[in-house]
């Protein structure tokens, strides 16, 4: 009997590995998905950076522009089309080129005037400042800025200034750029003298008056007055003009209470200043509005002042800033005037800490005020103060001197001396 073996035949192998292949296809599938959205949201926050990046230069260029309006606004120099100062006849300052020359009111705001500025990558401004028209200079790359003025309804002496900034544009800041904000506020002129004198010569003091002297006022609003004073005054028959069939006498008002009480509050006489001119005598000379001379020869001269050797060489100076356009001049030490200082258009207040001689034939047109407790104001044959003279306390008036009240020339100076200030929470901006 045969016997046949049987055997099982053998099973292959099985393949290991595919279940693991699809985990890590899926994983793999997975991640890169993952890493496809992170990097999508890395390139959404960059680019929602930049714009956030831009949208922030643009506000600070329109912001900028609103201080560098203001600036330009108060600043007394004559200038050209580039807002550079220059002393070619004919120029006028950014205020009267944007605001007119009007007394009272700027009645004359140059509404389609588009000054403005593109700042280049060294972060030099290249500037224009037209009457009309215009925008910044060419250029795409970088901030600029353009500034509109407009009135405000309601108050002559206030202005909107409206600045768009952007940023890449080559144009008027209108949106053609990467990006563009709007900033807004409105600015009040702030009156320098905060408040007129109501008569030809003002002492916080006493007044002393030389036989040469002549006070005039034929002014009716002002009554005519001719002294003021918070002390004594002499009775100066035949010195004072005043109004038709009006004595004298009338014309002096001396012991006045309120002077009084601000000469008593300070013997300096700086509360009487403060209330005349908005601000303490000392204080003026720092305005980056003010020009600031100093007489060498009597005082310790300041790094911002202009020194001058003499009184007579601050008297030229004092010229040459009133031609370059400044309306507030102050001088430390004494002041001889030799010619004109201001005139009815463009008149000076001009503020001393020692004496002011008036040579023969030199005029002042605007405002003479003595910051010291005793101040000498004298002249020699045909000089001539119009407008006012102020003293902080005591006034010595010597020589052949003829000071004469016109409020037409204290008006016009109150706008040419005064400052444009921001109006508390007028400020707006608009991304």
């Amino acid at each position: 009997m045969d016997t046949f073996c049987c055997t099982r035949a053998s099973r292959p192998h099985r393949q290991r590995g595919i279940a693991a292949l699809g985990v890590a296809l899926v994983l793999l599938f997975t991640m890169s998905v993952i890493l496809l959205f992170a990097n999508r949201n890395l390139i959404f926050e960059q680019r929602s950076a930049a714009n956030h990046q831009r949208a922030t230069a643009a506000l600070a260029a329109a912001d900028a522009g609103l201080e560098w309006g203001l600036a330009r606004l108060n600043d007394p120099r004559r200038a050209d089309t580039s807002c550079q100062p220059a002393a070619t006849p004919g120029l006028v300052s950014a205020r009267e080129r944007w605001l007119g020359n009007a007394v009272g009111s700027f009645d004359a705001i140059a509404t389609g005037a588009r000054p403005g500025c593109h700042m280049a990558h060294g972060g030099e401004l290249h500037c224009v400042c037209p009457a009309v028209g215009g925008s910044a200079p060419a250029g795409s790359n970088g901030a600029r800025f353009t500034l509109r003025l407009a009135p405000v309804a309601g108050d002559p002496l206030a202005v909107e200034l409206r600045s768009a900034g952007c940023i890449n544009e080559a144009g008027d800041c209108s949106g053609a750029g990467d990006a563009v904000a709007t900033t807004r506020l409105l600015a009040r002129l702030l009156p320098r003298p905060r408040q007129l004198p109501a008569a030809a010569v003002t002492a916080g003091g006493e007044l002393a008056a030389g036989a040469g002297v002549t006070l005039v006022n034929i002014d009716a609003d002002a009554m005519g007055l001719a002294v003021h004073t918070a002390g004594s005054a002499p009775e100066l028959p035949g010195q004072i003009r005043t109004l038709p069939g009006t004595s004298e006498t009338s014309a002096r008002a001396t012991g006045d209470p309120m002077l009084l009480g601000l000469a008593a509050a300070d013997t300096s006489g700086q509360r009487l200043l403060r209330a005349y001119l908005g601000a303490e005598a000392a204080s003026l000379r720092e305005l980056p509005s003010s020009a600031w001379l100093c007489n060498a020869g009597q005082s310790a001269c300041a790094p911002r002042a202009t020194a001058c050797a003499d009184a007579d060489a601050c008297g030229t100076a004092a010229r040459d800033a009133a031609d370059a356009g400044f309306s507030l001049i102050w001088i430390d030490g004494a002041l001889t005037l030799d010619g004109p200082l201001g005139d009815a258009t463009h008149p000076v207040l001009l503020v001393t800490s020692g004496a002011l001689n008036l040579r023969a034939g030199a005029s002042l047109t605007g405002m003479a005020v003595g910051s010291t407790p005793i101040w000498t104001l004298s002249g020699e044959t045909g000089s001539r103060v119009l407008g006012a003279a102020l003293a902080a306390r005591d006034l010595a008036l010597q020589g052949t001197l003829e000071i004469g009240f016109d409020a037409e020339v204290l008006r016009r100076l109150q706008r040419e001396a005064g400052q444009l200030v921001r109006v508390a929470g007028s400020w707006r901006d608009e991304l």
